[in-house]
């Protein structure tokens, strides 16, 4: 189902070679082929992908692989969505564009708005089955890098802010971003002023950005419209961390009543309440298997206001508190 653009591995190569792997043996430990790669647009599954990003982190040694595969990407890898993104009018604009174009990057990537106390953040989110933390550095960098090239590099965010651990050797994220960046936050992404969102485009022409508008309408994705569900789950990834992944918040999100959510869901086999419990029980298992969390924190990211709620979930769905959890699991 999850899938991304070939062109997001157009230069593994060279980045393999210069932290000291060979890029081929990667491509075959991880099944990539040269066929998948040949254009740019085709679609690859995003296991391989996110599999190729994280061997090649572990056989490096490169904890900031995956930022270093973003780091020298050009706006011309967005495809044709880097031409609208050339012509909207502000930061703002340009925000709204990625948000509501995102399906045109991949279908693994949820990017929304958020107010954090009074302060505009911009949301980077992986589906649970992607979340691993090299493409989640990628994908913030590259979030990052479109919102600048659309500005004429005028923009700057606050703070960039990333779940996973902070890597021993921080030199890449200091070279590449020009903020703070907060690891072992509650969410990813990048906090900004609101006045900063009005930063224009030097190259806008409202004309030429309707037009490209038109024209990406007619281009076909893969993918195909998603069912309810997954646009539930997409919701509830957004919504747990702030403990907000209520039924009627993420019908809200999803611009539906409440009503029409339920009765929608159902037609598919689903209740809110199993996709609920099953978002928070696979996140729940990612961010104990990596080891970057306390308990405290984990509770924190799947919605619960106290490690107290938590655990008594965790041992109704679990049968076991999660340091067992964690502790057999790190040694099977």
């Amino acid at each position: 189902m999850y899938k991304v653009r070939a062109v997001s591995l157009s230069n593994f190569v060279e980045i393999a070679r210069e932290v000291g792997i060979d890029p081929y043996e990667a491509f075959r430990r991880t099944g990539i082929t040269q066929a998948m790669l040949e254009v740019p647009e085709n679609r690859i599954p995003a296991k391989l992908a996110i599999d190729l990003f994280e061997f090649a982190s572990a056989r490096s040694g490169c904890e900031s692989f995956g930022l270093r595969m973003a780091e020298n990407r050009s706006a011309a890898t967005l495809g044709p969505l880097s031409l609208l993104l050339e012509r909207v009018a502000t930061v703002r604009d340009t925000v709204q564009v990625l948000i509501d174009y995102q399906q045109h990057i991949n279908n693994i990537l949820t990017i929304a708005w958020e107010d954090r106390a009074g302060t505009p953040c911009i949301r980077f989110e992986m589906v649970p089955q992607c979340l691993q933390p090299q493409v989640v550095d990628h994908s913030v960098a590259l979030g990052f890098q479109a919102i600048r090239w659309a500005s004429g590099n005028q923009w700057s965010p606050l703070s960039v802010h990333l779940t996973r651990k902070a890597p021993a050797d921080l030199s890449v994220f200091q070279r590449f971003y020009p903020c703070p960046v907060n690891f072992g936050s509650t969410f990813n992404g990048l906090r900004c002023t609101e006045a900063s969102l009005g930063i224009g485009n030097p190259l806008a022409d409202a004309a030429m950005a309707q037009h490209m508008r038109q024209l990406l309408g007619l281009v076909k994705l893969e993918e195909g419209d998603e069912g309810i569900g997954e646009q539930v789950k997409r919701a509830i990834t957004l919504l747990l961390p702030n403990g907000q992944a209520t039924v009627a918040n993420v019908a809200v999100h999803l611009g539906m009543s409440v009503r029409t959510l339920q009765r929608t869901l159902d037609g598919e086999g689903l209740s809110f309440a199993a996709v609920l419990n099953g978002m928070r029980r696979e996140l729940t298992m990612r961010y104990l298997l990596s080891g970057d969390h306390s308990i405290a924190m984990v509770a924190e990211l799947i919605g619960y206001s106290s490690a107290s709620s938590f655990n008594r979930w965790f041992n109704t769905e679990f049968g076991c508190a999660p340091q067992k959890w964690r502790a057999d699991a790190a040694g099977r």
